[in-house]
């Protein structure tokens, strides 16, 4: 795993290709983001689930388990609630298919995180078929991101 810490403006982009397959080179760029708060143990997010190719929909991004997955391993926890849906939302500009969800994460986000209160998260799939969390959180009055291959 590679870990790694800036501190700084938090510059998340997306960089995100339309495909109509799912390998790992062509599958990079799929994300899902969310945030771990401490206080209540709320989980939301927002996961790509399909991308537009000449008006249709194909299926992307990760599954709704692998998520899961996910936000297991950065809840302090370890332990993730059941997974409220909600509607799916087109975005013909940027040719996606997204979808919001929320969970609850008892204890909030990792320590080994590092966030006092409050996490957010970033996971995309990079070209060479790993996944890429990028963390950010407020600590001091600064903005801090860590990354780490997952």
């Amino acid at each position: 795993m590679r870990y790694g810490i800036r501190i700084g403006p938090v510059a998340l982009a997306l960089g995100l290709m339309a495909a109509p397959t799912v390998s790992a080179e062509e599958a990079a760029g799929d994300y899902v983001q969310y945030s771990l708060e401490m206080q209540g143990s709320r989980v939301k997010g927002i996961m790509l689930v399909a991308r537009l190719v000449d008006g249709r929909e194909v299926p992307h991004g990760y599954s709704l388990r692998r998520v899961a997955q996910f936000i297991t391993d950065d809840c302090a926890s370890g332990k993730v609630g059941k997974f409220k849906l909600g509607k799916r939302r087109t975005n013909k500009g940027k040719g996606e298919v997204k979808q919001p969800f929320r969970a609850f994460c008892l204890g909030g986000p990792h320590p080994r995180i590092g966030a006092p209160q409050e996490a957010k998260v970033l996971v995309t799939r990079q070209e060479d078929g790993r996944d890429l969390a990028e963390y950010s959180y407020f600590h001091d009055g600064r903005t801090v991101t860590s990354e780490r291959y997952r």
